[in-house]
């Protein structure tokens, strides 16, 4: 779906010429364990008075949820009512449209765009309000004590908030707005006459300094950005003063020009190997995926096995690195729903559901009051902005937190059996041993 605008604002939001916002790509909904409240939903609480309510794949993408996302109402805040035709002119400041499902690192997301029509929510919006939270009607299946699953649900509006339900991912893009002084115009790509006749002797003569000398030359006028820029070529191969050309000269200037632009292509193609390596383009790195994913396995990998996980072509040096997260995972969100370790699979999807499970970790403790406050003080006390970090990030920020987390726990741990100690009189070791056997017993 395209939307015509006229202002930039950032990657993600641009205005309509009348004013109203739009804002592309937002994750609305994701699958994995959403954590509930006593009397959120019907399903009774665990022994901490939670309820871990588990959403699949199956659930989220389903045909019928999806068609039920489109056109529907955005509202600030949830309302305490459904938005009805009787009532939408009160809530709806906007409208939801192209709902789909995420690829690659967002395939576990569902997406939509928005287009926002009321000033208020502009502004809020602008203002850093950028968390969404769908409303909607479900069914749920209690599968154990404070577990459930959530089917068939259909949407009803999705609401700006400041902190949803689903974590921080699901929010509204750009958390820097593109200044209008950044946003510069794109320029294609001229070749001079007299670079293309430079290009033209130094290939015939077969002197690559000065043919990459020259198309240096022809790089540093490019832009980078401009992924659709064409390459002019301008000659001018007039005959002394002439001002006309008869038909016959024309037609062999023609063919002259044809077989010289010919010519050029050749050249670049045949020595475009040797070029990328004596003069790669500027400002661009290109990255090989495959060594993106051996450096990723690198890090995994257990202590010493780095060269050996680099070449892997199966995830056997992973298994590692995945016990430890789910070890971890627990810490910082009992009970998540844990996937499958296959060391039969490729590195790169092993290293993708690692990735998943951190990120699904750190949103279900963001819902926490106190881990919340660990994972800010950890991320420079900013709020947690997933969408804005790679792999190695997440890893980096999961891993402290978890280590904040557990600390926290032994100590907490620690004071209870000093309280057991204290309650119980301890005179004698026989008596301390007793006490800590007591508080250690279901731990």
């Amino acid at each position: 779906m395209r939307f015509y605008t006229t202002e930039k604002l950032g990657e993600k939001q641009s205005l309509t010429p009348e004013g109203f916002l739009v804002v592309e790509d937002v994750p609305v909904a994701r699958t994995g364990t959403m954590i509930y409240g006593p009397g959120e939903v019907p399903i009774s609480v665990d022994s901490n008075g939670v309820v871990r309510v588990h959403r699949e794949a199956e659930e989220v993408f389903r045909p019928e949820y999806i068609a039920s996302l489109v056109g529907k109402p955005v509202v600030n805040d949830h309302p305490s009512e459904d938005v009805r035709p009787d009532n939408w002119k009160k809530y709806t400041v906007g409208t939801m449209l192209n709902p789909r499902r995420g690829t690659g690192m967002q395939s576990d997301l569902l997406i939509a765009d928005f287009i926002i029509v009321d000033p208020a929510a502009i502004k809020d919006v602008r203002g850093g309000k950028r968390e969404v939270s769908l409303g909607y009607d479900a069914d749920y299946e209690e599968v154990g004590p404070g577990e459930g699953k959530q089917t068939n649900m259909i949407c009803n509006h999705v609401a700006l908030v400041d902190a949803g339900r689903c974590g921080p991912r699901c929010a509204i893009g750009d958390n820097h707005l593109i200044k209008q002084k950044d946003i510069e115009m794109k320029t294609k790509v001229k070749v001079s006459d007299n670079l293309f006749v430079r290009l033209m002797k130094a290939f015939k003569a077969k002197d690559e300094e000065a043919f990459t000398t020259a198309l240096t030359e022809a790089q540093e006028e490019d832009n980078p950005d401009d992924k659709d820029g064409d390459t002019h070529v301008h000659v001018h191969a007039g005959e002394g003063n002439k001002s006309k050309y008869d038909d016959e000269a024309i037609g062999a200037h023609m063919d002259k020009n044809e077989k010289e632009h010919t010519e050029f292509r050749d050249a670049i193609a045949e020595l475009q190997e040797k070029v990328n390596a004596m003069v790669p383009a500027k400002d661009t790195k290109i990255e090989d995926p495959n060594e993106k994913v051996g450096d990723d396995l690198a890090e995994e990998a257990p202590q010493g096995t780095a060269d050996k996980a680099r070449k892997a072509l199966d995830s056997q040096y992973l298994e590692d690195s995945f016990k430890d997260t789910v070890a971890l995972a627990e810490i910082l969100a009992p009970g998540i729903r844990i996937p499958t370790f296959d060391k039969a699979l490729s590195p790169s999807k092993s290293l993708d559901a690692i990735c998943k499970l951190r990120r699904n970790a750190l949103d279900l403790a963001y819902t926490s009051a106190d881990t919340r406050g660990m994972i800010q003080e950890i991320n420079g006390n900013k709020p947690l902005a997933m969408e804005n970090m790679n792999c190695t990030a997440v890893r980096n920020l999961f891993r402290a937190t978890a280590a904040m987390k557990r600390t926290l726990n032994n100590k907490q741990r620690a004071n209870d059996v000093t309280r057991t100690a204290v309650e119980n009189v301890i005179r004698t070791p026989a008596d301390l041993n007793k006490a800590m056997a007591k508080a250690y017993a279901n731990k």
